[in-house]
This record gives structure tokens, C-alpha cells and sequence, in this order.
């Protein structure tokens, strides 16, 4: 990992902890938690979240985020996005 990944992913990650953006992201994850409650059938269900919510604060070239919620033991195979740069917290 380069010294330019690794600075943006700290960035990414103290705006992630900061507890302004979680108090707006937990609601996010807790609608996206319960549809998958609510579609049995579903492997995994997700929500964007507005960029509004880190307020200007994200790395530039930063175009969306999401939330997705996985059903546990289920394999969602692979994923394959050659048109951007994708970076996941858990």
C-alpha cells in the first residue's frame, strides 16, 4: 500500500469514528438491519448514505457510500467493479 492509500484510509476511517457521522449513519444501519429481518429470502440488503452526512469531509474523488448488511453464513460471491476504487469498514 502506498503512503497516499494509506493517509486516505486513515482520513477515511477518523471521519467514520467521529461521532457526529455515526449518530446520522446508525439510523441508516438500523432500517437497512431490519429490512433484512423483514426479506428472509434476501442475502444482504443495503442503503445509501447521503454525503452530506460527513460534511465535506471525505478525500476528493469520493462519489457515493453505503451501507450494506450481510445475512450471516450466506457466500454473496465475488464482486468486480473495474470502473472505481472501492474501500470497506466493518
Amino acid at each position: 500500500m502506498t503512503q497516499e492509500e494509506c493517509a486516505r484510509l486513515e482520513s477515511i476511517d477518523a471521519i467514520l469514528r467521529s461521532e457526529t457521522v455515526r449518530e446520522q449513519v446508525r439510523p441508516i444501519v438500523e432500517r437497512v438491519r431490519a429490512e433484512l429481518a423483514r426479506k428472509k429470502e434476501a442475502a444482504m440488503t443495503w442503503e445509501p448514505i447521503p454525503l452530506t452526512v460527513f460534511g465535506g469531509a471525505l478525500p476528493g474523488g469520493i462519489r457515493s457510500a453505503w451501507v450494506f448488511v450481510l445475512r450471516a453464513g450466506v457466500d454473496t460471491g465475488a464482486e468486480r467493479h473495474p470502473n472505481s476504487h472501492q474501500r470497506m469498514m466493518s
